[in-house]
């Protein structure tokens, strides 16, 4: 068995450029779809659309703040060069819904149920930010009580997202 080959891709991610975009992105993403999971009226692809375009908007703020206050800072007009290299690196944050968009095509196409699609949607989106806990974990180099000590925050981070959906929602 090949030790940590689950861990190797999570760490391709995380160097692709942004990790907190993506963790923040995943969070987002869980919360968003967890929230459309509850409007019965609701399709599979209006949820895409409500993610991805839930996902847009927080990549533009955080583009948008970033430019803004760099130039505040740094007391120079933003250029498009500044401007394209931030986009760039906050686009974390729309990879990080991509997930969540195939699960829940995969029910709109029938795959599977309505059901199943939001409740695989966010499940993987807990899932995943667990296991970003433990790429952090094992990149800190924590041990075994860390790792388990950081997971079960995760762990506890995204039942919070979930609960407050269902807290918000009833």
């Amino acid at each position: 068995m090949r030790r940590g080959c689950g861990m190797r891709s999570f760490r391709l991610l995380a160097s692709a450029g942004n990790l907190s975009g993506m963790i923040y992105g995943t969070i987002v993403a869980t919360a968003v779809t967890a929230t459309v999971s509850e409007d019965t009226d609701a399709t599979l692809l209006q949820a895409d659309a409500i993610v991805i375009g839930s996902a847009f908007v927080f990549w533009l703020a955080h583009v948008y703040a970033r430019v803004l206050a760099e130039a505040v800072e740094s007391s120079h007009k933003p250029s498009f060069a500044d401007l394209r290299a931030v986009a760039r690196h906050e686009h974390a944050i729309l990879r990080a819904s991509l997930p969540f968009v195939v699960v829940l095509t995969l029910g709109a196409l029938g795959v599977y149920s309505r059901s199943t699609a939001f409740t695989l949607a966010v499940w993987g989106g807990i899932g995943i930010l667990v296991l970003w806990g433990l790429v952090y974990g094992r990149q800190a180099g924590l041990g075994t009580k860390g790792l388990v000590g950081i997971t079960m925050l995760n762990l506890a981070i995204a039942l919070v997202i979930v609960g407050l959906k269902t807290g918000v929602n009833h």
